[in-house]
């Protein structure tokens, strides 16, 4: 596989943020409200709604023609995260694609999330994608720690979430259909055989995969519960206000 070379990753204009989503309006307006302010460095964002309810097509519309979405897909039948997937490995033609779904709320800091996760992908060459750690996905159970670096934590997989992953990395394969649905929500399983894939996938190509230390995403929708549909405690627990990391029990 041909590897992008770190000169210009951190100085690229228009890196692509991909979001895509499936109904939950309220959900996906307080992600794209994060990003939207919480994101400094210059990007381009391209939505995928999977068929979702008019109300999403509705303001999602609305929000292209207010200039804050560059490109909208609109589904009229359901094809699921793999298709979206194969979608965002397409879209734009940046060196990097960053791929969240429409549940998943960004840090604020300075600098911001963008630019630490080109930086890490700069400095390191061999770094193939680089994600915004989950609080619930850093139990020690979960991955196999590899190696720390400066700002980086190389371990066996990495999470779909806020994922900054190399466009050739990402063009490498095709995700097959897996998973199915739990109430019109993605499955965890489909996120957990797509992680495993691509982290396959860049390790066939000569790449480590991992997260940034100390960055983190925060999950506000269901399916991102892991083990329980009682969201009481998932909502109640305490995480710092720029950093969204979690208390030290969760950070794994």
């Amino acid at each position: 596989m041909e590897r992008i070379e770190s000169p210009g990753l951190e100085a690229d204009p228009m890196t692509q943020i991909v979001v895509d989503t499936l109904n939950r309006l309220d959900l996906l307006q307080r992600t794209l409200e994060a990003i939207w302010t919480r994101t400094s460095s210059p990007y381009r964002l391209h939505v995928i709604d999977d068929a979702s309810e008019e109300a999403n097509a509705a303001y999602l519309r609305e929000r292209q023609e207010d200039g804050m979405i560059d490109s909208l897909t609109l589904r009229e039948a359901r094809r699921g995260i793999p298709a979206n997937w194969n979608e965002a490995a397409t879209t734009g033609d940046s060196p990097v694609v960053v791929y969240t779904n429409g549940d998943v709320l960004c840090p604020e800091l300075d600098p911001d999330w963008l630019a630490l996760g080109l930086d890490a992908l700069a400095r390191f060459p061999d770094l193939g994608m680089v994600s915004l750690n989950d609080p619930l996905c850093t139990a020690r159970h979960a991955w196999k720690v590899i190696e720390r670096r400066d700002g980086v934590t190389i371990c066996d997989r990495v999470p779909s979430f806020f994922l900054m992953v190399r466009r050739t990395l990402m063009q490498a394969i095709v995700i097959p259909d897996v998973g199915g649905t739990l109430e019109g929500i993605p499955i965890v399983a489909d996120y957990r055989k797509i992680d495993r894939a691509w982290s396959r996938a860049a390790r066939a190509g000569g790449y480590v995969v991992g997260y940034l230390t100390r960055v983190y995403c925060r999950h506000i929708g269901l399916h991102s519960v892991r083990t329980s549909t009682d969201l009481s405690a998932w909502a109640a627990m305490p995480v710092d206000s720029r950093t969204l990391a979690p208390p030290e029990e969760y950070a794994g």
